[in-house]
């Protein structure tokens, strides 16, 4: 195996990494905006309260 196989396997490696913590962290964004809104709706609604 040539060095120049042994990189284009990791570079491959490395993007279909990449390419799947980016959907784990859109999901995650998503999450932390709900749960973000969820506490100042509930702040909002308790200080009025």
């Amino acid at each position: 195996m040539k060095n120049s196989d042994v990189h284009d396997t990791m570079f491959t490696d490395q993007l279909r990494t990449s390419a799947d913590m980016e959907g784990k962290r859109e999901f995650a964004d998503t999450e932390n905006k709900r749960w973000v809104q969820d506490c100042l709706l509930d702040y909002y609604h308790g200080s009025k309260g």
